[in-house]
């Protein structure tokens, strides 16, 4: 397990070693997915994951597998929901856009500049390609349990509008 998952590796080094990672990455040191994530009470969130480098087709790939619950704002009603994410994917590592057109079919083509790349990235492309766009929970009753605190009032700019028309 890496002590720092922000490092720069060379893909080179990954491939020919055949290198592997397993371990908790913080979501709250994933750049990207800060907008995204809601404050919730307790630990702070975490994503397991599991990366491994070789070679596939004559291409250099990286077998990531990420499981994270990820505490999302819900659009609905502002509260909490937790979002399960687990998902798998192979990626092969190109290093500029026009190696990308010659990944083997099926395989998803990841830019990786100078022919380096950040463990942290590959997870954190993951987590944001599993996320839904709105995330809302499921159903009224979900959200009723977990609706927004109480002390935040809800504005209704328009809600004097109505008497106003009435005085003309």
């Amino acid at each position: 397990m890496p002590s720092d998952w922000s490092r720069s590796w060379e893909i080179d080094r990954l491939v020919a070693g055949q290198l592997s990672f397993d371990g908790e990455v913080a979501l709250t040191s994933m750049p990207r997915l800060q907008d995204r994530l809601q404050a919730a009470n307790g630990t702070a969130p975490v994503a397991q994951a599991k990366l491994s480098f070789g070679k596939e087709h004559g291409a250099s790939v990286a077998r990531v597998r990420v499981a994270a619950e990820v505490p999302l704002r819900c659009e609905r009603c502002m509260g909490l929901l937790s979002w399960p994410v687990k998902t798998a994917a192979t990626l092969v590592l190109v290093a500029d856009l026009s190696s990308a057109d010659a990944a083997p079919a099926g395989l998803e083509p990841v830019l990786a500049e100078h022919g380096r790349v950040v463990l942290r990235d590959l997870i954190e492309e993951e987590l944001l390609l599993a996320l839904p766009l709105i995330a809302r929970h499921e159903d009224a009753a979900d959200c009723a349990a977990g609706s927004a605190p109480e002390d935040e009032i809800t504005q209704q700019p328009f809600a004097q509008l109505k008497d106003l028309l009435k005085q003309r």
